[in-house]
């Protein structure tokens, strides 16, 4: 993992700062549009983890890699729970719920949950140019 941070809220900020900050140092000219969608998808996937993903003392990790032509954004947590899209009944029900809908908008579909010894990670795909 790139980067360590507490279960707060405001680690939801420094991990969308650490992921626009790595691509900005590894995409050449990266679009507004492209700088959007890491900054959304990192606070949606971060959001998550913190407020679900972990309990009290636990730490969550941020992980962004850069290819040639993709950003693939992760985030671990240490719970086995596995997140879902929401209905849409269930969204307006609650109020909440949209993230993953974003997600996996923002990122064409190419999303999902992997394994972790101790937990697992969610992951993002988005392409340099939308």
């Amino acid at each position: 993992m790139d980067l360590i941070l507490p279960r707060e809220t405001a680690s939801v900020r420094l991990a969308r700062r650490f992921a626009e900050d790595r691509v900005r140092e590894e995409v050449p000219n990266p679009s507004p549009e492209l700088l959007d969608a890491v900054r959304l998808v990192t606070s949606e996937l971060a959001t998550n983890a913190v407020k679900y993903g972990a309990r009290d003392d636990d730490l969550i990790g941020v992980t962004v890699l850069v290819t040639a032509d993709r950003v693939r954004i992760e985030v671990h947590d240490p719970s086995r729970r596995r997140p879902w899209l929401r209905g849409a009944a269930d969204r307006q029900r609650r109020n909440h719920g949209n993230g993953l809908h974003i997600v996996a908008a923002l990122s064409d579909g190419r999303w999902g949950v992997g394994p972790r010894p101790l937990g697992k990670f969610v992951w993002a795909e988005l392409p340099h140019t939308p």
